[in-house]
């Protein structure tokens, strides 16, 4: 309304505004949603001039420091929500001339008032930022290539030319940057983001040909994708345990799902152990998700849809539970004392949905001796109650369903025990 009515004449203060709406994303239906605000501020920012910045009439340095990471900010965030909702980005590398950023642009020039609550800014704080525009450069690649409407015929090639990129990246990280100094609390929390976003490239170059293997072999792409998956699993499992996850970046809700995804096809296909361990990191993603409603409005109905995704065993396998599940019963469950045994795709929403406050009070959730709360919350118990949630039923025009979602699924009351992988990209869109 405010933005309606025009009250605000500093075009860097509406930039910022539109910038952060462009964080709440209502419902799929919903008009002003997440692109439509991160539209009209790349707009703006276009129409100021800023993606040519090298003719900017500007002269305050202080001010153009600021519209250039201005600039990029909005770019990451295009590229990310292009990647996540599978639409077109709004914002063409052959259009613009911005110098990237470097460690003084983003130099914290007035003092800290409180460093208890602040911190002081560190080396990897600024480095952060600079590496995770070059991954959304990347990422613009792999958008442009994998996922466009016309098949390139240099496509093979191409993705040859992004992963010797992403190599490129990696071996030439900053040392605070690299995974294995990672070694204190507030490192972990930007460098593992950092990964995951890296790990996560990998996943969305060579997901179609997890998804799709030829024959009954996956392949060596296929083989990356489940490897990068695993990875940015275990650099989750790390940040669960210092209770950092639920302070995480929005793009972190996507990177989970992505490795979700990967690790609970490769669950319903694997067996002996590597069925074990695609579980257990199944679980993690979920325990990571679980963790993000605390400060991101995940929507739950995506995850019942998710479980719709996959059979009843699967489900069950891999639903969470808490071992004091009377503490948060819903009013309806306690008054039917109906139990969720029959139903464990909903049980395993529900527990995703109604997280303890205490989750992750401190343990480390490894596969092996596994301890409470922590371990309790991956065991399975032998009832649960029901905790029913509502799938929105306004959905975009080019996605028809059914009211039982069978016709986008790919189930059916005659084949119930079905796993349909390309069917899950979709969800994205909704997380």
């Amino acid at each position: 309304m405010i933005y309606d009515a025009d009250w605000e004449s500093n075009t860097i203060v509406k930039l910022q505004s539109l910038f952060m709406l462009s964080f709440w994303r209502g419902g799929p239906s919903e008009e002003r949603d997440t692109r439509f605000w991160l539209g009209i501020a790349i707009t703006l920012a276009q129409k100021r001039g800023i993606h040519v910045m090298s003719k900017l009439p500007c002269h305050d340095p202080d001010e153009r420091k600021i519209l250039k990471i201005i600039w990029w900010a909005l770019y990451i965030r295009d590229q990310q929500t292009s990647a996540a909702l599978g639409l077109p980005p709004r914002i063409h590398d052959e259009d613009c001339n911005v110098p990237s950023l470097v460690p003084s642009d983003l130099e914290e020039t007035r003092g800290v008032p409180n460093t208890s609550i602040f911190h002081q800014q560190q080396e990897h704080h600024k480095l952060y930022i600079i590496e995770m525009v070059q991954l959304a450069k990347i990422l613009r690649t792999i958008i442009s290539i994998v996922y466009s409407p016309t098949r390139s015929p240099q496509m093979d090639n191409m993705i040859e030319r992004v992963q010797r990129s992403l190599t490129a990246w990696e071996s030439s990280l900053a040392l605070p940057l690299k995974l294995e100094n990672a070694t204190t609390k507030d490192s972990l929390f930007l460098v593992g983001m950092l990964h995951m976003t890296y790990n996560n490239l990998y996943i969305l170059l060579y997901r179609s040909s997890f998804l799709q293997p030829s024959g009954n072999t996956m392949g060596t792409n296929g083989q990356i994708a489940l490897e990068r998956a695993t990875r940015s699993t275990r650099i989750l499992e790390d940040m669960l345990s210092y209770g950092l996850v639920q302070h995480g970046s929005l793009h972190l809700i996507t990177h989970i799902f992505s490795a979700l995804c990967i690790h609970t096809i490769h669950f319903c296909r694997a067996t002996g152990t590597a069925k074990s361990l695609a579980e257990h990191r199944a679980k993690l993603c979920l325990l990571g998700l679980q963790e993000l409603q605390k400060s991101w409005d995940l929507k739950n109905w995506v995850l019942d849809l998710f479980f719709r995704c996959i059979d009843d065993n699967t489900a069950r396998n891999l639903r969470l539970s808490d071992a004091s599940a009377s503490s948060y019963n819903t009013p309806a469950s306690s008054a039917t004392g109906k139990q969720s045994e029959d139903n464990p795709r909903r049980e395993a929403i529900g527990s995703v949905s109604s997280p303890p406050s205490n989750a992750f009070s401190g343990h480390d959730p490894t596969l092996g001796g596994i301890s409470t709360p922590v371990g309790s919350l991956l065991q399975t118990p032998q009832s649960r109650p029901s905790m029913d949630v509502a799938a929105d039923t306004e959905w975009p025009g080019f996605f028809n369903f059914s009211d039982d979602f069978t016709d986008v699924l790919g189930l059916s009351p005659t084949n119930p025990d079905t796993v349909n992988p390309q069917n899950l990209a979709f969800l994205y869109r909704f997380l």
